[in-house]
């Protein structure tokens, strides 16, 4: 599995709901970035969740590495930490 970024420009509550929808065990940064976990590709995950929008403009679908730092809520970083333990475990 990898770790996805899903970035958007502004809120787009539709791509949230088909994102959640397919990948409850998401995680909301912010109304405009959301993390995942899947065994999809960049592609595959930006084609189903725009399956439910008229548009894919304005939003990008980006793996994550495991390198990362910055300041935010601890529920964060043991969401990235508990997905790159998975990663490590193949």
């Amino acid at each position: 599995m990898a770790t996805y970024a899903v970035l958007m420009r502004q809120p787009r509550p539709a791509v949230v709901a088909a994102l959640t929808a397919r990948y409850p065990e998401s995680h909301e940064f912010t109304d405009r970035i959301w993390f995942l976990r899947t065994s999809e590709t960049a592609q595959q995950i930006s084609d189903a969740i725009f399956t439910a929008t008229d548009s894919k403009n304005g939003v990008v679908v980006i793996r994550v590495a495991a390198s990362y730092y910055g300041y935010a809520k601890s529920e964060v970083w043991d969401w990235l930490a508990g997905a790159f333990k998975e990663d490590s475990r193949g």
